[in-house]
């Protein structure tokens, strides 16, 4: 059995593992798989230094002695560096223990400044005592540091995976304690030399990565179900969602039509409202219409006699009563009409137009009629606005109801205006038959004037 047998096996398992696992890399960019094939592509290039001559392509690599010896232990420590980002990643140490991760990291980057190194010293200072002193300084510091991290990472990281990295790394720490010990102990039966500890390692190595392989399956088994669970769960959501907002639709539907209702019977009420309004608008618009149409025009049986009475003045030749009685009656007209076209005049206005109508009752009915206009003081006549021709219709029906159908010998009509604290009153009372007589007689007498 060739001893380069195992290495070359070696070789070729781990040389089709590291393309399988790049491709994966390139497909989907994943920093783990990187790690992986870089970790895999250390091992290789850690296994062709230690490959024995006796083999075509031990043969082949003889022909570069000083690269054998140079590149030996550089390759040893990126197949380091690799392992420990590789670990990283494969057990999500970053999310689990961030100081831990960060030690592993920077541990990883040591690991290439000093192969840097190594390879530059051995390339200008071919010491080979000097050598093999940093062999075995860096030996005894990483063996225990690399068990005691090993530890720490068992004990604090919990991960799904975390048995499949035990077993590895057992595995590999038995081989590496075996291959030690086949060198100081154990002895080729035929030739008397110690077993090949590097085929001892290298089976360790096909062991841990084996184990590796399988954690890294699994860890994508993982993250697929994670993917699924979360696309189910998505798509659950999503028609959570869905019904929601069919829901919510539903609601918003009902709302918008109880709020046309709301709109829509607002707006009947407003239209309501506002045809009340029109014709309220309208019907005082046709009440001060009749009411100027009214003012316009005097009690005709008033005009009729009061011209009777200038005519009866003139023909008896009391002209300078006449033109008195004319003056008065004409100043009478006069306001009437300017008053009509006003919607509104002054209380003191409107007690001039109506002293002017007495006195012409006055003078046309004889001295057996007296009147009276009372203004209290606290009245201001000139601020109080009232519509024109107010008070004249109820003296004349006091005059024309009251007291042309009273047997007294003193006819009187008192006009009294008062203010209170928010309303002014008047008051017209005379001293004639009374309103329920007055009433009685009128119906009596079909052909009465309508005030």
């Amino acid at each position: 059995f060739d001893e380069s047998a195992i290495t070359i096996y070696f070789l070729g398992a781990f040389t089709f593992l590291s393309l399988f696992i790049l491709f994966l890399y390139y497909k989907s960019r994943h920093r783990i798989y990187l790690f992986y094939a870089l970790y895999l592509i250390g091992a290789i290039l850690y296994s062709l230094t230690r490959l024995s001559p006796i083999s075509i392509l031990g043969n082949w690599f003889a022909n570069f002695p000083l690269w054998r010896i140079s590149f030996n232990e550089p390759a040893q420590f990126i197949f380091f560096a690799a392992y420990n980002l590789f670990v990283i990643e494969l057990l999500d140490i970053k999310k689990q223990d961030l100081s831990l991760a960060k030690i592993l990291k920077n541990l990883a980057y040591a690991y290439l400044i000093y192969a840097l190194f190594f390879y530059v010293f051995t390339n200008f200072y071919l010491d080979q005592s000097l050598r093999n002193i940093l062999f075995k300084v860096h030996r005894i510091i990483l063996f225990p540091l690399n068990i005691l991290l090993a530890v720490k990472i068992i004990y604090k990281v919990k991960s799904p995976v975390s048995g499949y990295f035990i077993t590895g790394i057992s595995l590999f720490m038995i081989t590496s304690l075996l291959a030690v010990f086949s060198v100081l102990f154990v002895r080729n039966y035929e030739t008397g030399e110690p077993i090949k500890a590097i085929n001892i390692f290298q089976i360790g190595l096909m062991l841990e990565a084996l184990c590796f392989a399988f954690a890294l399956g699994y860890k994508i088994k993982l993250t697929e179900d994670e993917k699924n669970n979360h696309h189910e769960a998505l798509i659950l959501q999503l028609e959570n969602n869905r019904l929601l907002t069919e829901k919510a639709n539903l609601e918003l539907e009902e709302k918008i039509k109880e709020r046309t209702t709301e709109l829509m019977a607002a707006n009947k009420k407003i239209e309501e409202k506002k045809a009340k309004e029109i014709k309220a608008f309208f019907d005082q618009k046709l009440a001060q219409a009749e009411t100027m149409a009214l003012r316009s025009q005097m009690n005709p049986h008033f005009l009729f006699n009061s011209l009777n009475s200038i005519k009866y003045l003139i023909q008896s030749n009391q002209n300078k009563l006449a033109i008195t009685y004319l003056s008065k009656f004409s100043k009478l007209v006069r306001m009437v009409l300017e008053h009509s076209r006003n919607e509104l005049v002054s209380l003191a206005a409107e007690i001039e137009a109506l002293k002017l109508y007495l006195e012409i009752e006055s003078n046309r009915l004889g001295e057996q009629f007296t009147y009276q206009i009372n203004i209290g003081k606290e009245v201001n006549a000139d601020e109080i606005q009232i519509p024109p021709m107010l008070l004249q219709p109820f003296v004349e029906n006091a005059i024309w109801h009251g007291l042309l159908n009273s047997e007294k010998a003193t006819k009187q009509v008192t006009i009294s205006v008062n203010q209170h604290t928010h309303t002014t009153t008047c008051s017209i009372i005379d001293n004639g038959i009374g309103r329920e007589k007055a009433a009685l007689l009128k119906q009596q007498n079909t052909k009465h004037y309508q005030s």
